[in-house]
This record gives C-alpha cells, structure tokens and sequence, in this order.
C-alpha cells in the first residue's frame, strides 16, 4: 500500500488569519488537513493589525504537520505597516516591506540645518508603497552590470570623488567596484550618479515582476520616521546610535576631514555589511547610516541649494538622504536632507529601491 497523502493543519491565537502557501491564499485560519505536495514550501500567514508570519518547512512524502501560529499584534509606532504583505523580489532575492501611507509628523527639517519647518496636512502625506529592507548592495549591482554590459558615469567620466581634508577630490579609477577601500558583495554600492541608478531601474522593470523607482524624499522620510519625534530609530541616547547605524563615531574619528562624530564605535570605519545592524520599527535596515541614499523631490524645491559633496552651479540639484559612514551626527536625521549633483558619485552614496503599489 502506498503512503498517505502529506498534509497541515494550522491554528493560531488569533482566529480568522489569512494562509498562504507558496504566494497561494488557501484559507482562513484555522485549516484543518489540508493536502500538500512534498518538498519546501512557504508559509505565510496575515491578519490586520498583527506582524506577518512567514516561515519555511519541508514537507516529507506521507508526513502529516501542524503548526501552532503566535501572532503578535502591531505597535504604535509600527502602525504604517499593515493591511498588505511584504514581498521578495525572486531574482535579486530582495525583501520589500509594505507600508501604509499615511502622513509625516508634524514637522521636518531641511538640509541638515537644523530649521524645523511646519508641514501642512494636504503636502505632509504619502500612499502605502513597498520599500526594500536594505541598501542595493555591491552584488546585486555586479548582477546588473554583468547581464548588461553597462559602464557607469565614474568608469567613463574619470572616476568618483572622495572626500578629503582640504574637501572633495575627484579620483580616476574609484567607481562602484573600487571604492577606494574592501566592499564584499553584501555591502551597499557606491560611487553611482542618478543616471546610472535610473538605468539600474529600467533594467528591474524589464523583468515584469512590478514597477520600481526611488522614493521620494516624502516617502522615504516617512519610512525612516516610523513615528519617532526626534528623527532617529533610537531613543536620545547617543551612545546607542552604533546599534541602528554606521555612522560617523569612534572608528573614524582619524579619517578626514576628522569633524564631529558620535561616542561610540560600530567597528565599521567605511560600509558595512547591509542588514548587520538593528533595523528600524518599521523593519529597514541602514535608513540611517552606512551610505546616503538617491530620492526623488516629491514637491517645489523649497530651499537653497545646499551639497555635501562636488558642486556644479548649472545643474539641477537632487535629494539625498540618510547620512554616511562619514557623516557627522547632524544629518543622522530622518528629516535632515542634502541637495547634489545629479552627475555626484562618492564612495558614500547609494540607493534603496521602492515598488510602486498597484
């Protein structure tokens, strides 16, 4: 006689979850025996007002499985993401996290200055949009540049800047692969201009698994706030910044230009491994921190043009945001912004990618 078919059964403390399995809805909880084919499979389960559960089993031939779900409910200050699924990109292997829109708090602060501006409701809001959970690393890039042959700005325009004691120095040869220091393909890429991250974008939204752009610095401002009043993802304690953030701190306090830097010590002097630290509430990793990040104005350019980096008068500027491992702890803010080049390409400026809800 063969043996029986394989099967699970699922219960929760909360009744009425969603199940899916392998991106499939198959019921509500609780299930009870439902049949399932052997091998691995993925397992989510969503209920309004709760964190996602996801995990992975593998299911063995004529084998029977039950699982017991917790389901912890969604904190204030986590309250942006809800009501959708996070979602994994297949061919960067990328998670994406949903959040809900909603509004900024009450005020933000332009360029790093330290001016607080009071926002009004009508130009203060966002629609609900999926973010990825870390920077695009140096590998995902190699991926790109190796299925399209492209060349970036800092290989064909003589090379990327660094930063100096006496300022920006343009330096030939440093482009995203040679960022004048070691980068493992699981640290963020650098040393890219806004075109060439446009040019990534389109080819991500050649493979037809969803539509991708930068955030705009509204939406990105509200992912990194996740309903903290002082702009960061950690209480006021400085000393606790080397938890969420490489940031300007103890381990490049000899590094030009030697300017103001947090207390403590992250043990990263440059980037580091996307993902390593603690993320947000919301889930991001490095929103602060690590690499300053592309994002598009999302309304009339409200200041003067201010940059941390090379300076072109004629050009337009664009929105960065997020600090580095070298900024100093005045722009480690969520409202604190700088506006550059869009030609700009230093070895502490990347990108995260946002995809379009439908």
């Amino acid at each position: 006689r063969g043996k029986p078919p394989s099967s699970i059964s699922l219960d929760a403390n909360i009744k009425e979850a969603t199940v899916q399995i392998d991106g499939q809805p198959v019921g509500i909880i609780p299930i009870i025996n439902l049949a399932i084919s052997p091998g691995e499979h993925r397992i989510l389960v969503t209920k309004e007002g709760y964190n996602t559960y996801e995990t992975t089993i593998n299911v063995l031939e004529g084998k029977g499985y039950h699982l017991s779900i917790q389901l912890e409910p969604i904190q204030g200050n986590q309250a942006a993401k809800r009501n959708q699924q996070d979602w994994r990109d297949p061919d960067m292997k990328q998670k994406f996290i949903w959040v809900l829109g909603g509004c900024l708090d009450v005020e933000s602060t332009n360029q790093g200055t330290g001016e607080h501006t009071k926002l009004s409701e009508e130009n203060n809001c966002v629609d609900s949009f999926w973010l990825s959970d870390t920077e695009v690393t140096v590998g995902q890039w190699r991926k790109f540049a190796n299925e399209t042959g492209y060349k970036t700005e800092a290989e064909t325009d003589g090379g990327a800047w660094i930063r100096t004691e006496s300022g920006w120095m343009k330096q030939e040869g440093m482009f995203w692969d040679k960022p004048g220091f070691s980068q493992p393909d699981d640290h963020p890429v650098t040393g890219i201009s806004l075109k060439d991250v446009e040019t990534f974008i389109k080819w991500i939204n050649s493979k037809g698994v969803g539509t991708f752009r930068l955030p705009t610095d509204k939406e990105w401002e509200f992912a990194c706030q996740a309903r903290f009043s002082n702009g960061r993802n950690w209480e006021l304690e400085e000393t606790e910044a080397c938890q969420y953030g490489n940031l300007a701190d103890a381990s490049i306090r000899m590094k030009p230009p030697k300017s103001t830097f947090f207390l403590c010590d992250d043990g990263n002097p440059e980037t580091s491994k996307t993902g390593s630290l603690k993320p947000n509430p919301l889930g991001f990793y490095d929103i602060l921190g690590n690499v300053w990040e592309w994002c598009y104005e999302s309304g009339p350019n409200a200041g003067a043009n201010r940059g941390d980096g090379p300076t072109s008068a004629a050009a337009q500027r664009h929105i960065i945001r997020g600090g580095s491992w070298n900024a100093s702890p005045e722009f480690a803010r969520c409202q604190s912004q700088l506006r550059v080049d869009p030609a700009t390409r230093t070895n502490s400026l990347g990108f995260r990618l946002l995809r379009v809800a439908n």
